[in-house]
């Protein structure tokens, strides 16, 4: 594992370089060394996390803040984030910020088939347009994903969750999962898969026909084409004859499941 960049106190570090900072002093670019998708690792306190996907071929990694523009005798201020590390090795990047260091959120762009594993104790967590195998996780924090496509495992104690797929890769599980909170997914309309609700406190919505138990859903009757699941119990069904498996899971709010 390199360390690409650690920050404490105002120490920087620079090993083998793939990684140079920017002129705005508070983003490091990492290019590749290889063509296989890239792993980034996220683990942070109390700060948000955004994962953007861009036309390009280099993870770039920002943090809100960086240097302030403060000038005396001619001289410009340099303040150094405090506590935050990015280290590469063998195609994964981990992005560490220290819970005694500055309170900045991270920001990183990178290419589309990227595989992200991103958490945070209290703060939010959005990606877009990232395809991959894609594992989120705050406490206290909504979660939202956009333009998605691979699986999604996504959980969080106190907030909403809110995914749009455009693709499902069909070897491996999803799961969504909240304490308090909605859970909001969009799926492609030919999905196939094995579905599992649970709500104690809420009602479960579903725009596809799930069959469940051998029998299929009553419709709502809101003239929305919609399906309406009625039991605040674990539910079981299927879509389009079966395939990958899917749990919803939240205990005090509702479920929807929209097709794309």
């Amino acid at each position: 594992m390199k360390t690409i960049l650690a920050l404490g106190g105002i120490t920087i570090l620079v090993c083998g370089l793939a990684a140079a900072q920017t002129g705005s002093g508070n983003s490091i670019v990492i290019p590749p060394h290889s063509t296989r998708p890239r792993q980034v690792n996220v683990h942070t306190m109390n700060v948000s996390i955004t994962v953007t996907a861009y036309d390009g071929k280099d993870v770039i990694v920002e943090r809100a803040g960086g240097s302030r523009r403060e000038e005396s005798h001619g001289m410009r201020r340099l303040d150094v984030p405090r506590g935050f590390t990015v280290e590469e090795g063998d195609n994964v990047i981990e992005i560490r910020s220290s819970p005694l260091g500055d309170a900045h959120d991270i920001s990183v762009q990178v290419p589309v088939n990227t595989s992200l594993n991103l958490h945070t104790l209290n703060g939010q967590i959005r990606v877009d347009g990232v395809h991959g195998e894609i594992v989120l996780h705050t406490n206290n924090g909504r979660i939202e994903a956009n333009r998605v496509a691979g699986t999604v495992v996504a959980d969080t104690l106190n907030g909403k969750i809110a995914v749009g797929m455009e693709g499902v890769d069909q070897s491996k599980p999803l799961s969504f999962s909240t304490l308090n909170g909605t859970i909001d997914v969009s799926m492609p309309a030919d999905l196939k898969a094995n579905v599992r609700f649970k709500t104690s406190h809420g009602a479960v919505y579903s725009d596809f026909d799930v069959l469940m138990g051998g029998t299929l859903t009553e419709p709502d009757h809101s003239g929305q084409g919609k399906y309406r699941l009625r039991y605040d119990s674990g539910m079981q069904g299927r879509i389009n004859g079966g395939g990958v498996d899917i749990s919803f899971r939240t205990l005090n709010a509702p479920i929807y499941l929209h097709k794309k």
